[in-house]
This record gives structure tokens, C-alpha cells and sequence, in this order.
């Protein structure tokens, strides 16, 4: 053995104990290791007929179950095989790495291989002399790091029964192409073709992994065609995208059990002003075959059903028209507007009519909403609430939902209806018409309620004013009939209660009674004369004789108290009732006290 061989040997030796210690597989019940026995030998063991060494711990013979063996090509100088290796049902294992080479390069497996270099039964001996070829035959995998043709593949054990078979291809470049894909291999596979059959697993699986250059992830189902050069043709079929750029994060083309496919696309927050969460289209299966799979442009353009999701939780169903852009005629771009269908809110509501008619207030209003209350209404119900000012519509417009929508109008409307009535009341008054003032207070309070408190401070002051009136309206009809009887002068005067020489006892009687007076007369040169003074008891009786009834003498007591309280505040009564001096009836001489 060479000296170069030897420090070949030694390094690989040291880098394969390390390596088989790491990449022990896990589903063996066997320990890992046995102790290592004092006499054992570290030995390096050539075979004189094959190209191969052998290097380990040995004793009485034989290499020790449960230590690090390793095979090395003399040819090569490299690993062959290395791992722990043991004895079960007198069969000689390795678990470890098998190295490999082929026209693409170098292969490794992990796992647990059965290995013979002989034709005892026991298949396994480490005699120079009698060493042959080496056999090795694998058990298990739990890592294949190989090739798919001259792109690197790796197949890993997921569980007992299923395998993940990753291919990367090295020289995709553009971002519109996928640069690995991935797909489970189960043990039906396996058992037919072997672990290492990647061009079958490739050829063969249709549900597979894409991860393409510009970020995005396609999982589902793809058709295979092989070609003479050993390489395969995929053509996608239904299954789901995932973006990380442009206006969608999410895909979806899955096949429904009558055939037709149902395309449904989530949208992303990275398009601006972006409202709409996602949209959903049943492709009808003769589009596929027309078109073929993720022609979405032509589904959306031939589909006029579509269900579209808003970020807000609103969600329409019904029909679109399209049109394609007609500026570029390359260009695929499709401008869709919604029609007739149903509008789900979030918020409850429900709208059935046509989307692309007349909207109000941010509501449409061609055809049927139906409010979280139950109730129904067709066409612009707004007009019922007369909304007109852009003040107002601007205020409706801040309502998050149709039915909080109404309620505003409702009360834009209530108090539109409320301002008209105080209208009429200030109309009114201007008119000293306070009946109709106090109906339309009266209407105000109905539409609002809570303020009652006020407005019905208000009518009683129209109470005042209506009775001001009445008083004016008797006072002046009283003046008129004053002076339609005495005339313009005397009218006046007794209208006003003066006293004024030259009235007749007629006249002074129109303004006070002579049951107030003690009366006197006297006869002086053929001329009567009488003398009207002031009889505080007098008429305090006369008032308790005119009483009918026990209320009214009530009445004229408390009269009396009031004016005895007057008097004793400095108000004093007879100030009313001068002394009156008549001669033949008519008034000639005013005597105050």
C-alpha cells in the first residue's frame, strides 16, 4: 500500500465516521453502536482479486457488529460504501452512504444496504484471499442525492410510505419558467421501479410542485409526454398558483365532477385601490378543450357568470359583460362590468337587480333592496325621503350599509319635515294665526319627540298671545260700539274710562257701578242733584249678593283679600271710584281723594 493511498485511506476514514454518525437512520431498533472491544484492531483490510479495500475494527476475524466500516476503490481512491455496520439473521448491513458514479456525476444514497464480498452463507468475509467483487443491494432510503438526466434530484423519505422527489434545473433562467419541482413518490413506485428509477417518477407522477423564477408556486396535477431525448413534456393542469408579485396571490383551477372547472382568483393588497378579495367562474369544460388549461383571459371573456368576493365582505353573483382592450390589439386586457345578479352585503342587505344602472348614493337602485329588517323596496327609495341637496347626499354617503344608508335619509328627511312645520309656525304668527301655529308645533313635536320640553314652552306663549288677542279683538269691538252709540268723542273717553264733565250717568255707568257708591240727592233751585261716593262695604256686599253659587262667592271673597292686600301694599281702591257730582243726570263735578 502506498503512502499516498494510506493518507487517502485515513482522511476518508476520518470524514466517513463522522458522516455515517450524522446520517444514522432513525427508524432501525438496533443500537447504533456496540462498545468497542479492548482487543480490537482498527485495521485496513486489501482483497487481493478486487478493487476494493476495507477498513474497520476487527476482532477474532471478523469485523465488529455495531462499528464504522468503510469501502474505498484502489482504483478510484474514494468511498464506495461507509456506515455502521451489522449482522441480522446473519446477513452482513451497512447503515450509512453509498457513493456512486455515473455520466452525470457523482450519486450518494443514505440508508441500509445489505452488502456480500462473498459465497459463504454468511456472505461476508475478510479474507484478502478470498474477497470478491463487492455486492451491494439496497433496503431502505432516507436520502438520494442523484440526477434527473444532468439536473440534480434528491429523494427523501417523508414516512414509511411516501417519498419527496425534488428535481432542480440548473439553467432556468427566465422568471417565467419553473426551476425545480417536487413531487411524492409513494411505495407503490418504489417496489415497481426501484428507489433510484427518477426518470419513471418523473415521467409518471402528475401531482407535482412547481417553483418558478419570479416567485411563484404551482401545486397540482400536470400531463406528461415523453420525448425521444429521455426528457418529458409537462403540460399544467387544474391545481392552484401562488404569487408573490403582480395584482393576485392566489390561482385556482380545480375540476368539479360533471366535468366543468371552477376558476376562482384571490387578489392581492399589492394592487392599488384594489376593493375586490377575490372572484370565482364556472369554466365550462368545452372552453378547456377549445382554449386549453389556464387560458383565463378567454374563460373570463366566455363566461358571463361570475362571483366576486369584496374585501368588505360583500358578495356579488350574477352576470358581467366583457370587453377586450381595443387600443392594443395585442394587448389581453378585458374590461368587465357587473349586470344583473344578486348583491349580498355583509351587513345583511340583499340588492337583486341590475349592477349597471342608476346608483344613488353609493346604493344601486335598479332593481330590488331588501333591508336587515325584512322589509322590501323597488327602485330609488331615497325619493320618498326628497333627498336633493348634494349636502345631503354627501351626509347618506358616509353610511357604511344600505340599511344605516336609510336611516340617515330617514332622519335628513324628519328633520327637513321638522324645519317646514317650524316654518309654518313663524308664517303663522307673522299672520296671528295661532291655531295653525299651534298645529304645526304640534306636528314638529310627533317628529321629534324629544323635543317636547320645548315646544311646548312654545304654545303655551302662543296661548298668551291667542288670549292678548281675544282681549284686543273684545276691547276694540267694545271701543266700536262705544262710539257708534255716543259717538267718536264720548266713545273715546268712556272707552278709556274718564271721567269727564258733561257724560250722563248712561255714560259713567258703561265704565263703573253705581253698587261701588252710596248715593245722595238733592233738589236745589228746580236742578237735582246727586252725589256718588265711594262705599267700600257697599260693594263688597253687592259682590257677595251677585255670587249664585258657593264658587263664586269663593270668588268674590278672595277678590276682596287681594284688594285688601293691595291696600296694604299702598294701592288704594277708591283711587277707582271718585266722587261723581251729577246735576239733572249729567256729570259735573270729579273729586278725587
Amino acid at each position: 500500500m502506498t503512502k499516498s493511498l494510506s493518507k487517502i485511506i485515513l482522511t476518508i476514514v476520518m470524514f466517513t465516521v463522522a458522516n455515517s454518525v450524522f446520517c444514522q437512520t432513525k427508524w432501525h431498533k438496533e443500537p447504533l453502536y456496540s462498545p468497542l472491544l479492548e482487543k480490537a484492531k482498527f485495521k485496513a483490510i486489501e482483497y487481493k482479486s478486487t478493487d476494493y479495500i476495507a477498513i474497520g475494527y476487527v476482532y477474532k476475524r471478523q469485523f465488529i457488529d455495531g462499528q464504522n466500516i468503510t469501502f474505498i476503490s484502489k482504483q478510484m481512491q474514494d468511498t464506495i460504501i461507509s456506515g455502521r455496520y451489522y449482522i441480522s439473521d446473519n446477513l452482513a448491513y451497512i447503515d450509512g452512504m453509498w457513493k456512486q458514479k455515473n455520466e452525470n456525476g457523482i450519486t450518494r444514497t443514505y440508508g441500509v444496504f445489505q452488502v456480500k464480498n462473498a459465497d459463504n452463507e454468511f456472505g461476508f468475509t475478510i479474507k484478502p484471499k478470498e474477497g470478491k467483487p463487492l455486492q451491494i443491494e439496497t433496503k431502505d432510503v432516507f436520502l438520494y442525492q442523484g440526477f434527473r438526466n444532468k439536473y440534480p434530484a434528491t429523494l427523501t423519505k417523508q414516512d414509511y410510505t411516501t417519498y419527496l422527489l425534488s428535481v432542480t434545473y440548473t439553467d432556468s433562467q427566465d422568471e417565467r419558467d419553473y426551476y425545480k419541482i417536487e413531487m411524492k413518490v409513494d411505495n407503490k413506485l418504489i417496489y415497481k421501479y426501484g428507489y433510484y428509477a427518477i426518470n419513471e417518477f418523473v415521467k409518471y407522477i402528475t401531482d407535482v410542485t412547481r417553483f418558478y423564477n419570479n416567485g411563484d408556486k404551482f401545486v397540482g396535477k400536470v400531463e406528461n409526454t415523453p420525448t425521444e431525448d429521455n426528457y418529458v413534456k409537462s403540460e399544467l393542469r387544474e391545481g392552484k398558483f401562488t404569487h408573490t408579485k403582480g395584482e393576485t396571490d392566489e390561482e385556482e383551477l380545480t375540476k368539479l365532477s360533471d366535468g366543468a372547472f371552477k376558476y376562482k382568483v384571490l387578489y392581492s393588497n399589492r394592487k392599488v385601490d384594489n376593493n375586490m378579495a377575490q372572484m370565482e367562474i364556472i369554466v365550462n369544460k368545452s372552453l378547456v378543450e377549445k382554449y386549453g388549461y389556464w387560458a383565463v383571459g378567454d374563460y373570463i371573456y366566455n363566461t358571463p357568470i361570475v362571483k366576486y368576493t369584496y374585501k368588505n365582505g360583500d358578495v356579488f353573483e350574477g352576470e358581467q359583460e366583457h370587453k377586450r382592450d381595443t387600443v392594443n390589439a395585442n394587448s389581453l386586457s378585458i374590461k368587465s362590468q357587473l349586470t344583473k345578479g344578486k348583491l349580498k352585503y355583509a351587513t345583511g342587505e340583499e340588492f337583486e337587480g341590475d349592477l349597471s344602472g342608476d346608483w344613488f348614493c353609493g346604493v344601486p337602485i335598479s332593481g330590488t333592496m331588501k333591508f336587515t329588517d325584512g322589509s322590501v323596496k323597488k327602485g330609488n327609495w331615497f325619493t320618498q325621503y326628497g333627498i336633493t341637496a348634494k349636502q345631503e347626499v354627501n351626509e347618506i354617503e358616509k353610511g357604511k350599509s344600505p340599511t344605516e344608508k336609510r336611516e340617515i335619509a330617514k332622519s335628513l328627511f324628519k328633520e327637513n319635515q321638522y324645519q317646514e312645520e317650524i316654518h309654518i309656525v313663524e308664517r303663522a304668527l307673522d299672520n296671528d294665526d295661532y291655531e295653525s301655529a299651534k298645529n304645526a308645533y304640534a306636528n314638529a313635536l310627533k317628529l321629534k319627540p324629544e323635543n317636547e320640553e320645548y315646544i311646548n314652552t312654545q304654545i303655551k306663549k302662543i296661548d298668551k298671545l291667542q288670549i292678548e288677542k281675544r282681549k284686543r279683538i273684545a276691547e276694540l269691538k267694545r271701543k266700536n260700539a262705544l262710539i257708534n252709540k255716543y259717538g267718536n268723542y264720548w266713545g273715546e273717553l268712556i272707552f278709556n274710562k274718564e271721567f269727564t264733565p258733561g257724560m250722563t250717568k248712561e255714560m259713567v255707568l258703561e265704565f263703573t257701578s253705581d253698587k261701588c257708591y252710596k248715593i245722595s240727592k238733592s233738589i236745589h233751585s228746580g236742578m237735582t242733584i246727586e252725589t256718588w261716593t265711594f262705599d267700600k262695604d257697599k260693594m263688597q256686599l253687592e259682590m257677595l249678593k251677585e255670587s249664585k253659587n258657593q264658587e263664586d262667592a269663593q270668588t268674590a271673597l278672595g277678590v276682596m283679600m287681594i284688594m285688601g292686600l293691595a291696600e296694604g301694599f299702598g294701592y288704594n281702591i277708591r283711587d277707582q271710584f271718585p266722587t261723581l257730582v251729577f246735576k239733572n243726570g249729567k256729570l259735573t263735578d270729579v273729586y278725587q281723594y
